[in-house]
């Protein structure tokens, strides 16, 4: 940071980023270096026996060291000027972009000669054919150097930016806000596959304008946002380490001696002393007292026992409905999650339950969107254990905002489920990058209630199928003791929410079971009002369900703010990154390495990263005032939805822990409690924070909590 600026443009990458590709490159040069040398130290004196062109070869192999040498030493120049500075001092850089330009117009006489080359050794120009020497060694040298061409002219494309020509100033014009967001739309319709979809345009024109929005006028290269994160997690590390040291904090014991240094040339009284004595008692009190309220902010109180947990929730909210519909939810992704499960033997398991020719024979129930065979329903019903005649309709179309669902006859709960799929295909993904708000008019909501735009259009095309085919009124005109229940995961789950708020004045007892609701769904006056019809389930750190446009534009903000507060340079950054996802943060980089060696100035016991959190919030809203007409996409807050039940994994006791490795025992245990939407507006950069948002490890943390209450002994509760 900033981006490197050549031949009159702006590129993806940053003079800093240049340290581990040059030393890739350096290698692959100097195994090819040293290749090249053995060959003409071992064919050379052969070359001058060639029936004809022979000194071709000798000056091709001559030019190909001359060429390998000079970029080899281009590359160790500007890999080590790139190494200087920290990350926002590039001017310890400044000789970066003039170098780079030299060796990127090397690579124009490199190709010259691989093209004469080419033409020597390919071509009539040289015959060489004894028994200690071939022509082909050299045409293979020539091959590779190709390979060599090639990799350089990929890693360009690569770091090309098709706005890099737009200058700064330009950046902040609503013109150029306007040219991005069009070039961000045409890169969503160069998907051809997309261009049929109803509503499209539409939905191109949001997601193009929040991408514009997001990454307009940061400067920001890939890279620095590889290196803001890993920042970032060291920082709230450290955050949560600190604050958790509070609670370890002991009083200092005074001694006679140590009172009456204290006291000596204070001029006081005894009745001073008593005095201050009754106001030191009422203050400590007050400490002590805020100190146990930020306790209970840090570190909430998880339980594994579900009878304290649902002790004051009705009967429809209990672990085992979560665990029989976070199956439902899993069997709507289909035949793809059962390979995804069972990678050598998933298409024996789909072959089971498939329906050879079903376009040609008499349809039972009304299924679109599927092949000929059904294998998406075949998919369904292995991994939901549901007969065919228990699936009242299917619609496996995939388009944006028009999402696989199912409707099914739930015989073991006496409902009727609509089962909603999750994110799974780039066309679902879009939907969720159409993420500002909408205006939701809705009966039970109070008026302008706001939703996530793209959930809302795809909520009313559900809504939309069910009513043109008259799915729900003949299902209970049939069953007519059951009751609607909605469920579904991830982009499914804020799906179904919207969608029973749709369909809650026809179905007043409608209950949804939500699982990994994204995070800028609702308002969070519309959010309290799904409190009494929705269960939503989160595990850990899950990242979509804190990711929305708020958050997003926050972490946006903390990473600027966090590279430059950084002293180390980002190939440090990155080397250490890499060692914390292999072996975790140590603590001495959260205690001692990152203040004692002077890389960035703090004083005791604050944040190694930021030199001081007073100035830090100060220097943060100002960012924030000066951007929030610019940058801010979204006006209003959005949150999860629901009554939100937050599952973590425990950490044993460390004789449990030594009585498990003793018996070679993996055992995860999880934990939960009641969460506020509130806790979920902050993208957390951990590494489980993709992981937690699966769907089997969902599945997995609720059947272990379920699996501890046979455990767990009797709460008597006067």
């Amino acid at each position: 940071m900033p981006a490197i600026k050549l031949f009159g443009r702006k590129w993806l990458a940053a003079t800093d980023d240049l340290v581990y590709p040059g030393l890739f490159e350096i290698f692959i040069r100097a195994v090819w270096l040293i290749l090249i040398t053995t060959a003409c130290i071992r064919y050379y004196a052969y070359t001058w026996r060639c029936q004809l062109g022979g000194e071709l070869v000798r000056v091709y192999l001559i030019g190909e060291l001359v060429f390998l040498v000079t970029s080899i030493l281009f590359i160790l120049i500007i890999a080590r000027q790139s190494a200087k500075g920290t990350i926002m001092e590039a001017r310890d850089r400044k000789y970066v972009e003039p170098l780079l330009t030299i060796k990127i117009l090397l690579l124009l006489p490199e190709i010259a000669w691989n093209v004469l080359g080419c033409l020597w050794m390919f071509g009539p120009n040289v015959e060489c054919g004894y028994e200690h020497y071939t022509v082909t060694v050299v045409q293979a040298l020539v091959f590779f150097d190709w390979i060599l061409i090639g990799l350089t002219i990929f890693g360009l494309a690569l770091i090309f930016d098709p706005l890099g020509s737009l200058g700064d100033k330009q950046l902040e014009s609503t013109a150029e806000h306007g040219k991005i967001s069009s070039i961000w739309f045409r890169r969503f319709r160069f998907l051809w596959w997309m261009r049929k979809d109803e509503s499209a345009n539409e939905i191109f024109q949001h997601a193009a304008g929040l991408l514009s929005a997001l990454f307009r006028g940061t400067d920001l290269v890939p890279s620095d946002v590889m290196a803001g994160c890993i920042l970032l997690r060291i920082r709230q590390k450290r955050e949560t380490h600190e604050l958790r040291l509070l609670n370890l904090l002991i009083r200092p014991v005074y001694t006679p001696s140590l009172l009456s240094a204290l006291f000596r040339g204070t001029d006081l009284v005894p009745s001073d002393v008593m005095a201050g004595c009754i106001l030191l008692r009422i203050r400590q009190k007050r400490e002590t007292h805020e100190l146990r309220l930020l306790n209970l902010l840090i570190r909430p109180v998880y339980t594994p026992n579900a009878s304290i947990i649902f002790k004051d929730t009705p009967s429809w909210m209990s672990l085992e409905n979560a665990v029989h519909y976070m199956k439902l939810s899993i069997a709507c992704y289909g035949w793809l999650f059962v390979l995804y499960q069972h990678m050598c033997t998933g298409c024996c398991h789909i072959m089971q339950n498939l329906t050879c020719c079903a376009c040609f024979r008499r349809k039972r129930i009304s299924i679109s969107g599927d092949n000929c065979c059904y294998c998406y329903l075949a998919g369904v019903k292995y991994l939901s254990d549901i007969s065919t005649d228990n699936i009242l309709f299917a619609s496996f179309k995939n388009h944006l905002c028009e999402i696989p669902f199912c409707v099914i006859n739930d015989q073991e709960t006496n409902n009727i489920v609509i089962v909603i799929r999750g994110s799974l295909s780039l066309r679902d993904l879009l939907t969720d990058i159409a993420a500002d708000s909408e205006v939701f008019p809705c009966d039970d909501l109070p008026p302008g209630s706001q939703a996530h735009r793209g959930m809302i259009t795809a909520a009313k095309s559900i809504l939309k199928q069910l009513d043109d085919n008259q799915i729900l009124e003949r299902a209970f005109s049939t069953y007519t003791q059951h009751n609607l229940v909605i469920t579904g995961h991830s982009l499914g789950a804020g799906i179904g929410i919207l969608l029973a708020l749709l369909l809650r004045p026809r179905y007043p007892n409608l209950k949804v079971y939500a699982f990994a609701t994204p995070g800028g769904l609702l308002s969070r006056e519309a959010a309290k009002v799904t409190e009494e019809f929705v269960l939503t389930i989160g595990v850990g750190d899950d990242l979509v369900m804190r990711l929305s446009v708020d958050s997003t534009e926050n972490l946006r903000t903390s990473l600027l703010l966090t590279l430059r507060a950084c002293r180390l340079p980002k190939y440090r950054v990155v080397l250490n990154g890499l060692g914390y996802i292999l072996f975790g943060i140590p603590e001495r980089d959260l205690s001692k390495t990152w203040t004692n060696c002077n890389v960035i100035t703090t004083a005791t016991g604050e944040s190694p990263l930021l030199n001081e959190r007073d100035i830090n919030r100060i220097e943060e809203n100002k960012i924030y005032e000066q951007d929030i007409t610019k940058r801010r996409f979204s006006r209003v807050k959005l949150y999860v939805g629901g009554k939100i039940l937050h599952i973590v994994k425990c950490k044993p006791e460390r004789s449990e822990e030594k009585s498990n490795k003793k018996q070679n025992v993996k055992e995860k245990k999880y934990e939960m409690r009641w969460a506020q939407p509130e806790e979920f507006t902050e993208l957390m950069v951990v590494p489980r924070m993709l992981l937690d948002h699966l769907p089997e490890n969902i599945e997995k943390a609720l059947s272990t909590l379920l699996e501890q209450q046979n455990k767990i002994p009797y709460h008597f509760d006067p």
